[in-house]
């Protein structure tokens, strides 16, 4: 189909002014979230570029997402902050959650999506519908369940191939079998 991409086994490359884009667009959608700041960010960058992979072959961003204890952490993520900042951008507001200091970030401009497709905007769309009345701990504790995360240690890369390999999540509920349990057989 035409606007499709083709999967590729090539490594996710690394694009800057997207990433930058794409954390404008992330402030910009997450602006009525209260749960928001750098540590949802960067969970929700992680899944947009790990979604768009696992369903397109190819990431949005090509960011590397390394392993932490809070879950996966953009390295490139700080640097797209401070040229934002810098270019007046973005903005980072300070404020006290539940113990904390919530590091926020404000888009101060709207983002251009120009570079980017109706499919990557509709998985980035699809993350931040799941993820809007989650906090940080919660996306975290989710975050865990990855194979990405799970079969990676402190300080390493999380490997695109990641997003291939099915998540298993806890059921919330026991599954109910309609199958009726086998009977005896007779002669």
């Amino acid at each position: 189909m035409e606007g499709e991409r083709k999967m590729t086994d090539q490594a996710p490359r690394f694009d800057s002014q997207q990433l930058d884009e794409l954390v404008l667009y992330i402030c910009e959608r997450n602006v009525s979230d209260d749960h928001f700041g750098k540590a949802k960010l960067h969970k929700q960058l992680w899944m947009s570029d790990f979604r768009h992979y696992e369903l397109s072959g190819h990431a949005i961003t090509g960011a590397a997402y390394i392993h932490r204890e809070s879950g996966p952490f953009c390295s490139q993520l700080e640097a797209s902050l401070r040229r934002l900042e810098d270019s007046g951008g973005l903005s980072i507001r300070l404020r006290e959650r539940f113990g904390y200091v919530q590091q926020r970030p404000i888009a101060q401009r709207r983002a251009n999506l120009d570079h980017f497709s109706a499919w990557e905007i509709a998985t980035v769309e699809d993350i931040l519908w799941e993820t809007h009345d989650m906090s940080a701990l919660q996306l975290t504790n989710r975050s865990h369940l990855h194979p990405g995360w799970s079969l990676t240690q402190e300080g390493e890369e999380i490997s695109y191939e990641f997003a291939r390999i099915p998540v298993n999540e806890p059921l919330e509920e026991p599954l109910q079998f309609a199958v009726p349990a086998p009977q005896a057989l007779t002669d």
